[in-house]
């Protein structure tokens, strides 16, 4: 199992990884967008752990996706683990 996070931009059909983090909570088994933060994200790990990422201080995410924050809905990005 892997502990990354990724960040992508699949815009252009084009995909690039615009970001990747340690997860806090070990291997990653199932991941989540706040449907009332679009940036905030829950991730579920191995042994019952939970993590709670703001991506926008991702400075990679906040610099690409950042102008989107004030918008409705979420950039068009996908996390992969």
């Amino acid at each position: 199992m892997d502990k990354m996070v990724k960040f992508w931009d699949l815009s252009n059909n084009q995909p690039s990884c615009v970001a990747s983090k340690n997860s806090k909570a070990r291997a990653v088994f199932s991941v989540s967008f706040s449907q009332d933060n679009p940036f905030l994200l829950a991730i579920g790990g191995s042994k019952g752990k939970l993590g709670v990422c703001d991506t926008l201080l991702e400075t990679a995410v906040s610099g690409k996706f950042g102008n989107c924050s004030q918008q409705p809905n979420r950039p068009k990005t996908l996390l992969v683990r």
